[in-house]
């Protein structure tokens, strides 16, 4: 595998290079920490007080010894900016969630992982006169008149039961080398890469409802076979819609390009393996740059510029699948701080029920739907899936932002897609310079 930009970013202060690898230790703390709650490490559900403090005394290290950097480069002066963001990320977070001495604002806290006034943005979002009710009204009609002959497509592919449908089997699983196929022509026709030969595809378990790209070693995208339609047309045959896999298999790609690329030509601080990076540290950098992927190669679907079969039908399913993907996780996101909020206000009550009930009266009063009084019709994810969960929504608003500043200096979009998959960085602000200023004029 080739990429067509590949120069590599060295970091020539002394300081900024020691604090670059501590900042790693910093992120591999956090991210031990993780484990023991997810239940991978065998003391499953524990919380090491001596991690914690580990995470925050190399946080605290790292800052002190960027504190001693002198005469910087524009590159390192970046990267030094990038470091310093991380490093109060790891601060932020353990301070907020694990050290009973700290009492970080909620508010301050989502400021500093997504920008001023993140917390009321994610509350707006749901409020009815910006929460954009006709179009997922519009999408439910479309999807309706679709789903009166669709199949479920675990009656064709299953690893529980004999399918419903042996005949399908095979076109079924031709589905996934059409979306490496449909990946390879985005990427390759945007000069970022020759091939992707080295790169799995492969179906995730039907019953995970994900997709996902199982890292830099491994090398497999991992596509959710539920994204496939299946129906039944007048002889009861079965037909397969895909569109909406290809686009999964644009994201997946991203993730995978912007991680091998970023091993290659950035500092190991931006490498994107998990056990120097938790997800939500840098969740806004890396979803932002998948999302913003997708956006892309539509654009390019409707602009001719890529080969494609699609019909009028399957292009508006895929509108529809890019407009209301961010919109359906809202809702979520807005209970999640509201909940987290609650918790900060009334947390000594002695009543926790208490806690979700006045979350979720709050979200009923904000959203205007009085189902969300249920506390149960919604799910309460740790707070580092919060994050995660939130690096979608800001990270779509700051890439496409990005994007379009880009383009009006002129930048196309082969230059465009290369840049935003260099590195994975902290400080998206600090990214967009390098980007402009440095990446961008070097190649040639």
């Amino acid at each position: 595998m080739k990429f067509r930009y590949e120069k590599p970013w060295t970091i020539e202060n002394a300081a900024v290079s020691e604090a670059d690898e501590i900042r790693i230790a910093a992120n591999g703390k956090v991210d031990q920490i993780l484990l023991n709650q997810s239940g991978i490490n065998p003391n499953a559900y524990s919380i090491s007080l001596t991690a914690m403090k580990k995470a925050i005394a190399y946080a605290r290290k790292g800052l002190r010894t960027l504190s001693k950097a002198r005469e910087l480069n524009h590159f390192d002066s970046l990267v030094a900016r990038d470091i310093r963001k991380n490093l109060n990320l790891v601060l932020d977070y353990v301070e907020l969630e694990y050290d009973s001495n700290k009492n970080p604002k909620l508010s301050n806290v989502l400021a500093n992982f997504f920008g001023k006034s993140a917390y009321s943005r994610i509350l707006d979002a749901v409020r009815p006169e910006y929460y954009p009710h006709e179009l997922l009204d519009e999408e439910a009609e479309f999807m309706y008149a679709r789903n009166s002959r669709q199949v479920d497509v675990t009656d064709i592919f299953s690893t529980y039961s004999n399918p419903l449908f042996p005949e399908a089997v095979k076109e079924f699983n031709e589905q996934i080398n059409k979306a490496k196929q449909a990946a390879l022509r985005f990427y390759k026709h945007n000069q970022v890469v020759d091939n992707l030969d080295s790169i799995k595809f492969v179906f995730s378990e039907p019953d995970m409802f994900c997709s996902y790209w199982q890292d830099a070693l491994v090398r497999a995208i991992h596509l959710d076979p539920q994204r496939i339609l299946a129906w039944l047309d007048d002889s009861r045959k079965i037909r397969f819609d895909n569109p909406s896999l290809d686009m999964i298999a644009i994201h997946e790609t991203g993730h995978s390009l912007q991680e091998i690329l970023s091993e290659r030509t950035m500092p190991k601080g931006f490498h994107s393996r998990r056990q120097n990076n938790p997800l939500f540290i840098k969740g806004v950098g890396l979803e932002g740059v998948a999302l913003a992927t997708e956006h892309l190669w539509f654009n390019q679907i409707l602009l001719n510029q890529l080969q494609n079969d699609y019909d009028k039908d399957q292009i508006k399913m895929l509108d529809f699948l890019l407009r209301t993907y961010i919109p359906k996780k809202a809702v979520q996101n807005a209970h999640d701080v509201l909940e987290l909020r609650e918790r900060e206000v009334n947390g000594n009550t002695n009543n926790p029920e208490r806690i979700k009930y006045e979350s979720h009266k709050e979200l009923a009063k904000i959203t205007g739907v009085k189902r969300y009084e249920d506390i149960y019709v919604l799910d309460d994810p740790d707070f580092e899936n919060t994050l995660y969960s939130l690096s979608y929504f800001f990270g779509e608003k700051t890439f496409l932002g990005i994007i379009e500043r880009l383009k009006k200096q002129g930048i196309d979009d082969q230059r465009i897609l290369s840049a935003i998959l260099t590195g994975w960085w902290s400080d998206v602000e600090a990214q967009e310079e390098f980007i402009t200023k440095l990446l961008i004029p070097s190649m040639k």
